[in-house]
């Protein structure tokens, strides 16, 4: 059972379609693509001596997107939280239902 969890979770498919993104917003010159190229070398950093590697997750992409974008990281982090929020009370509601 925990083998098939870890399977599940392996791939974010979400991160490599934001990745894209940015790349083709940093090859038209809209962004620089510097966090892009940071958040590339810590997964590569992190999937170093293992047998599987450690993709990037959404959480990791969108922290790239907004500092791409010039945001603080407390303000890059209360929209993080927010968007959790977000989700959380739709759990929440769903299930008062």
């Amino acid at each position: 059972m925990l083998s098939a969890i870890v399977d599940f979770y392996r791939l974010d498919p979400r991160a490599p379609r934001l990745l894209a993104l940015v790349d083709a917003a940093a090859a038209a010159r809209e962004i620089k693509g510097k966090f892009a190229a940071i958040g590339r070398a810590v997964q590569d950093e992190l999937s170093r001596g293992r047998k599987v590697s450690v993709p990037m997750k959404i959480d990791g992409a969108t922290a790239v997107i907004f500092a791409e974008l010039g945001f603080s990281a407390p303000l890059a982090r209360g929209i993080f939280c927010l968007s959790r929020s977000v989700g959380i009370l739709a759990h929440a509601w769903k299930q008062s239902q």
